[in-house]
């Protein structure tokens, strides 16, 4: 009966010349791809979806356990740290993926670090995204140039995520369809060179459609610099591979050592345009506080150092997970944290502010009893900045790390307490060494809940990075009094003594020290083709016994961290393996060597 009346009304509606109009109105809750593509607020929309699927923060997915998948956020950070020997893990996390990596368990089917099939769907997302608003007929030409441009720097980003773990891979700029061909749906793998090739003229391309700054509002979209920055980064990735590495499989992995002082150049040419631009400088806002000025480069968000950041916010989860990752354990909502623990070797790195070395003596830390003063007094503020200790102050009380303590007569007591005092520190965490990430840690942010989360930005690409990226390029090209003029300008700002002469250990020791856990390190190792030796062997720490009597501390060194099986990386390991399971889906692709 109710269909019958809608009948007649439709014809009652016609004899008034409505039924037409009425019957071509389109639903209003479906939107049709022409719709979306030729409204700037939608187009907008399908630009943040592919924001949030770019790997601008922890740009290394990886599988997880079935119970740890919620937990992504908590350990994809200090990953790299363990894999850089950076320092390791007091017992939280799904460790064992990591062990497996640290001891060269890489094999064929690979599981760690992975980013094939998320990059893909990106560069699909992403081709799509530039094929439909390129062809919009109802977006202005600057709006689609623009917006074209930043989509085409998240896909050369997705590539460099990509080539760095696995050299070529299938090039793809067109969106596939099931009816395309064979060739198009089952590509083989371009050169390793010809990856990086398309990322630096993308690069090149799309510089001078992106603004050199965003009003407020459009803070976080990729400006004019993080393209340059992004060049500079590749370039030193392309030539460093070029004039370390080799070159296998006709060129699929390699680069030929003769593009080596062009790529140089590359990379020198995209940092000295950043340089020169004035627009970013070294952040010294604090020069009579040298730590908390390194350390406020993190915290003083949107500062002048600070060319891309990942932003945050820790409303609705939106957020770093650092915090909670790194705090120590009595300011920690599950009482862990400290989930990166510094080995001995990293602490080592850091001079003394007078420009001598900072590494400790092992056999004489054996033979008396220290403050921490005596210990770390003369260090580098970068190291004040960016570990935490025995003592250091925290939310105004001194941080407890001691394990075990010395009575008067001298004797090692582990159980119970003396003269009132327990026999180990509140945030000891039993097998815990005495220190931790204080980097990037907020601290006024004492977290309550174990899926709260800061509001801390992470920064890709600040200026200090580009001195350093200058000063490598410009020491392989040949031009030493420029690569020290780049590395003493961070010294300076640092606190520590200028160089009088640049070497290329010197250079890379300041790398090592300037960028310390901003996830550079296993890359660079990677990248110089020197992982198999600085990340193969046996690393130490210690614990710190506390003496009752002077209140200082005797040094329990520990010289095999990791026990009798050390960290081990090889040959083959500078590549990630395609795996069996995707060569299957696609019979085109070879195997890196050694897998």
């Amino acid at each position: 009966m109710k269909k019958i009346k809608f009948l007649y009304l439709i014809i009652f509606l016609a004899s008034f010349g409505c039924a037409d109009d009425m019957l071509d109105r389109k639903p209003l809750d479906i939107m049709t791809e022409d719709v979306v593509w030729n409204d700037k607020a939608l187009v907008e929309a399908k630009l943040y979806g592919i924001y949030q699927k770019t790997p601008f923060l922890f740009n290394d997915q990886t599988d997880l356990p079935n119970s740890w998948t919620n937990f992504q956020w908590i350990v994809l950070q200090y990953y790299e740290h363990f894999l850089g020997c950076e320092g390791f893990n007091t017992g939280w996390g799904p460790r064992g993926l990591v062990r497996d990596m640290e001891l060269g368990k890489l094999q064929s089917d690979g599981g760690l670090l992975e980013w094939w099939e998320e990059g893909y769907a990106l560069v699909r997302n992403t081709n799509d995204f530039i094929d439909r608003v390129s062809a919009s007929t109802a977006l202005d030409a600057a709006f689609k140039n623009q917006r074209i441009a930043e989509v085409r720097f998240m896909r050369a980003f997705a590539y460099f995520t990509m080539v760095k773990r696995y050299g070529g891979i299938p090039l793809i700029t067109k969106t596939t369809q099931l009816g395309d061909s064979e060739e198009v749906l089952y590509p083989k793998r371009d050169k390793e060179e010809d990856i990086y090739n398309f990322i630096l003229s993308e690069c090149d391309a799309i510089a001078a459609d992106l603004p050199e700054t965003y009003a407020a509002n459009d803070y976080g979209r990729p400006t004019k610099y993080a393209v340059l920055a992004l060049k500079s980064r590749a370039a030193m990735y392309a030539a460093s591979i070029a004039q370390w590495g080799t070159v296998q499989l006709d060129g699929v992995v390699g680069i030929p050592s003769a593009k080596a002082e062009s790529l140089w150049q590359a990379s020198y040419n995209a940092s000295k345009a950043i340089m020169d631009a004035g627009t970013f400088q070294l952040f010294n806002k604090y020069p009579e506080d040298k730590a908390k000025n390194y350390q406020s480069i993190w915290l003083e968000e949107r500062n002048v150092e600070t060319i891309f950041a990942k932003q945050y916010t820790g409303v609705g989860g939106v957020g770093g997970n650092w915090d909670a990752m790194q705090a120590p354990r009595r300011w920690n909502p599950i009482g862990e944290g400290q989930a990166t623990v510094p080995y001995l070797e990293t602490i080592d790195e850091y001079e003394n502010i007078d420009g001598t070395s900072g590494k400790l003596d092992r056999e004489e830390i054996k033979t008396r009893l220290y403050t921490m003063d005596e210990l770390w007094g003369k260090k580098d503020p970068r190291f004040h900045a960016s570990i935490y200790t025995q003592e250091s102050p925290w939310f105004g009380e001194p941080l407890q790390f001691y394990r075990g303590i010395l009575d008067e007569n001298g004797n090692l007591v582990t159980t119970g307490a003396v003269d009132g005092k327990s026999w180990v520190g509140a945030d000891n965490r039993g097998q815990g060494r005495p220190w931790g990430v204080k980097k990037f840690l907020n601290p006024e942010l004492r977290l309550t809940r174990w899926n709260e989360v800061g509001d801390t930005d992470w920064i890709l690409f600040r200026y200090a990075e580009i001195l350093l990226n200058f000063a490598e390029a410009a020491f392989e090209l040949d031009k030493p009094g420029e690569a020290l003029d780049a590395v003493n300008q961070i010294r300076t700002r640092a606190g520590i003594p200028e160089l009088s002469a640049i070497t290329r250990d010197a250079i890379r020791h300041e790398r090592k020290v300037e960028m310390k856990f901003e996830l550079h390190r296993y890359w660079d190792l990677r990248r110089y083709r020197t992982a198999v030796t600085e990340l193969t062997g046996h690393f130490s720490s210690f614990n710190l016994n506390l003496d009752i009597t002077t209140g200082k501390y005797r040094v329990e060194l520990v010289e095999k961290v990791r026990g009798n099986t050390p960290p081990t990386f090889y040959e083959k390991n500078y590549y990630f393996p395609i795996t069996p399971r995707r060569i299957a889906n696609n019979p085109n692709l070879v195997e890196n060597p050694g897998y």
